[in-house]
């Protein structure tokens, strides 16, 4: 698998991989400071808020059941919502 690393928008040292992730791991990197079950729920409230996000994930057939996330939904969600 071929992965990209992109420098982060937030800071000039770190940097984000496009890659596939599990949920948790990626929901942690958008909220650092909460509880793996916490920042779940945060991820999935600010993915429900984005209709347009919701659509796009359906499309590259994610499912809401499944523990993680594709490289492809990875990209769509960075587009969306930026890189955590």
């Amino acid at each position: 698998m071929n992965e990209k690393t992109v420098s982060s928008r937030h800071a000039a040292d770190s940097s984000f991989t496009l890659k596939s992730y599990p949920k948790s791991e990626l929901a942690l990197l958008y909220f650092p400071d909460s509880t793996p079950h916490v920042a779940m729920n945060h991820l999935s409230q600010w993915i429900k808020g984005c209709p347009e996000l919701v659509e796009a994930l359906a499309r590259c057939h994610q499912s809401r059941f499944a523990k993680y996330y594709s490289k492809e939904a990875v990209r769509i969600i960075t587009h969306f919502l930026g890189e955590p």
